[in-house]
């Protein structure tokens, strides 16, 4: 039997009749159309599927809650207890968001049941902050979200729903939110109030948890922050106690007592005392004195009167005398300062090298204004002896012009040899001023100073006498030095000759020659000290020695410890101005009654000795028919000369200036052989002069004469066959013979 097939029609009321049923079904009118026994099956099944349901729930929990008591990280625990949320069936999706305290901030998100953690990891690392229901869950603990499509339409988690309610609860306890848990339930067990119960007991376990889990955080952090407080002040004490035993001063730390409660070891070098002795300054074996040398009680000290008068005492100048009784002087500065009670901080620096310092810098300033005293007094000498010499030499030229017109049976002929006499021993004056003011004409040459030496025995032992011996040691290999032989004669000749007169009875003279280097060294704190290599000449005594006083003048002209008449007082200025003329120095060491050591140093010359030269024989002055340029500023002098020359046969063309001498020159229609010019002149010295003259007469002599130095002719060039000099004062016959001479050369 077939059964014929349903309409169209009819399936489609058939289809709209279960429709029917099905929608009066869910709108509760079950029994009208199931019946009073289908109902209670429905509402049996609905029993068992909320008794299934608050059971994986109620595992859910007791999982999250053995979770709970494993974890001890918040993201591991939200990670983890999503996973668990999820296993049971209890809920379909899971979502905690942690956020940050005050902020709100999302700083964790975990999810599970769904794939959209990437998606809200880059919302996070875009720094968006996505709701997961922040804003409800702060006014209402538990949020029922029937359908979050609609209800949530900005949240990014809203569109996977799949038709499913929500449940969300704020993670929050003691008034301090966490976070938000959100999971997706059937809408029946969402509505539940026993299912909202148990989600709630959820959410506050969840809660307590993080709750801990934050103090925790704190405790750890605060230990961790105790820590490293107690590290950084472990570390800044061993800083400061480091930096507190390497400071260059010395610190102390003084209570009321006067005890001394810290030292550095700085302090205790500068005093020189052991750890053990630095306890308290009344028993320390010291004694302080003040910068004037008088001693400063102990009250007075910086330390005792920063406590007395409660205020800091600054840059106080102590001298600390140590049981060695040697003192070295310290800076001294005390404060009052607060510790746990109050207590005396005192800062002492070693100024001693400081001082040193000073007292040489006022030795050297001493010695530069001494060497700058002698300079000047020897230029004065020299100025002196310049115009001296000039008015010697026209008393000179005068006398023995007028002792060749008498006869010595004459009456006025005693007095004219004494006049003469007096004119050369003023002469013989006015040279040792020349030497000391280094401005006599010198002629250097290279020789063996144990050879000068040598030769000039015989003649000190006479001059210093018998009942003195004189002992020479030479030195070994000496050296050569360069310099005028006559001037090594004058050193001798003056030291022994002082030497001797600082001997009473027997004694002795040691003369000692060495080549000796002055180090950089060496030379610390002499103002005329250069290094280099040297030749030492020794000249030492037995006499009475010098005084301190009569060492600081020793080398001043006319300064002499010698009665009226005894001497000029210019031997040692002789010596000292032929030292410094030579590049050299001097050096003295002398103690009353332990005798006097001078020591001459010279630089020492590369090259080999000359020989001492033979002397010309001297020929007697003879007339002369040559003509003669005289130039000399100074009329007697001119005179004089003029009348020796002529007297001589020359023809004299006299010139009172420089240009007066030119003009002559270029005027004279005849020849002109020799220029006699004084060195110094005004308007134009006799260098220049000479130059001019040799340019219209290239083949003439010159001949200079100078009162002193001829320091521009050296200064300019050596002598030459050509130019040539005579020093004055010289008589009629040291003129004529030099006149003489020259001519011969040019002849």
């Amino acid at each position: 039997m077939t059964t014929a097939k349903p309409s169209y029609e009819e399936l489609e009321q058939r289809c709209l009749a279960a429709e029917g049923q099905l929608a009066a079904i869910r709108a509760g009118q079950a029994d009208a159309i199931l019946g009073e026994k289908g109902l209670l099956v429905l509402r049996l099944a609905e029993a068992e599927e909320k008794a299934r349901y608050i059971k994986n729930v109620l595992l859910t929990t007791r999982k999250v809650s053995h979770l709970i008591a494993q974890e001890s990280q918040p993201e591991r625990l939200i990670a983890t207890a999503c996973a668990a949320l999820t296993e049971m069936e209890g809920y379909e999706t899971a979502w905690i968001a942690l956020y940050a305290p005050a902020t709100y901030r999302v700083t964790a998100v975990a999810a599970a049941g769904f794939a959209v953690n990437d998606t809200v990891q880059q919302i996070l690392r875009d720094e968006q902050n996505p709701p997961f229901c922040l804003a409800r869950t702060q006014e209402q603990n538990l949020v029922v979200l029937e359908n979050p499509v609609i209800d949530c339409a900005v949240c990014p988690l809203a569109i996977y729903n799949n038709g499913r309610a929500a449940l969300a609860h704020s993670l929050s306890f003691d008034n301090q939110l966490y976070g938000t848990l959100l999971v997706y339930t059937p809408l029946q067990f969402a509505a539940d109030a026993e299912a909202q119960s148990l989600f709630g007991g959820l959410a506050n376990e969840l809660a307590f948890a993080l709750h801990k889990m934050a103090l925790e955080a704190r405790r750890q952090a605060t230990e961790q922050e105790l820590k490293e407080t107690l590290e950084a002040l472990q570390t800044s004490e061993l800083k400061l106690r480091t930096l507190f035993n390497l400071l260059p001063v010395g610190v102390s730390v003084v209570d009321e007592a006067h005890r001394v409660q810290e030292s550095n070891p700085t302090l205790e070098k500068i005093l020189a005392l052991p750890h053990q002795a630095v306890t308290t300054a009344a028993d320390m074996p010291l004694r302080f004195v003040r910068i004037d040398g008088t001693p400063l009680p102990l009250e007075e000290f910086p330390t005792n009167v920063a406590w007395r008068e409660q205020h800091s005492i600054e840059n106080v100048e102590v001298g600390i005398v140590g049981p060695s009784g040697e003192t070295i002087w310290v800076n001294v500065c005390a404060t009052p300062v607060a510790f746990s009670d109050w207590r005396v901080l005192t800062t002492v620096s070693d100024i001693t090298q400081r001082k040193q310092a000073e007292a040489e810098r006022e030795a050297l300033r001493a010695q530069l204004i001494q060497v700058q005293k002698m300079e000047s007094i020897g230029r004065l000498a020299g100025g002196v002896a310049h115009d001296f010499n000039n008015m010697l030499s026209v008393i000179m030229g005068n006398t023995e012009v007028a002792l060749e017109r008498v006869s010595p049976g004459e009456a006025i002929w005693g007095d004219l040899q004494e006049i003469h006499k007096a004119a050369q021993r003023s002469a013989n004056l006015t040279r040792q001023l020349l030497a000391f003011a280094r401005k006599q004409v010198i002629t250097p040459r290279v020789l063996d100073l144990n050879e000068s030496i040598e030769q000039m025995l015989k003649m000190l032992q006479r001059l210093i006498g018998a009942d003195i011996h004189l002992v020479c040691l030479p030195g070994t290999a000496v050296c050569p030095v360069n310099i005028d032989p006559s001037q090594i004669d004058q050193i001798l000749i003056n030291l022994c000759l002082n030497a001797r007169d600082a001997i009473t009875g027997p004694g002795h003279i040691i003369i000692e020659t060495a080549n000796v280097v002055i180090t950089p060294e060496q030379g610390t704190g002499y103002t005329d000290l250069l290094p280099g290599e040297f030749v030492r000449l020794t000249v030492s005594d037995d006499g009475c020695g010098m005084s301190p006083e009569v060492m600081n003048n020793l080398f001043e002209p006319f300064f002499t410890t010698k009665e009226i008449g005894q001497g000029t007082g210019l031997g040692l200025a002789t010596v000292y101005g032929i030292v410094r003329q030579n590049d050299g120095f001097i050096r003295v060491v002398s103690q009353p009654n332990q005798g006097s050591e001078f020591q001459i140093y010279l630089p020492r010359h590369i090259g080999q000795p000359e020989l001492s030269p033979q002397a010309a024989p001297l020929m007697p002055a003879a007339l002369g028919q040559e003509t003669i340029l005289l130039a000399e500023d100074e009329p007697a002098m001119l005179e004089i000369l003029e009348t020796i020359l002529e007297s001589q046969g020359y023809k004299v063309l006299a010139a009172l200036s420089p240009h007066v001498a030119l003009q002559i020159a270029r005027e004279y229609g005849g020849k002109i052989d020799l220029l006699i010019t004084d060195v110094m002149m005004p308007e134009m010295n006799g260098r220049e002069l000479a130059k001019h003259l040799i340019d219209l007469y290239p083949h003439f002599m010159v001949l200079f004469m100078s009162g002193y130095t001829a320091d521009i002719l050296t200064n300019e060039g050596p002598l030459n066959d050509k130019i040539h000099f005579i020093q004055k004062p010289f008589s009629v016959n040291d003129l004529a013979n030099k006149v003489q001479a020259v001519l011969s050369a040019r002849r």
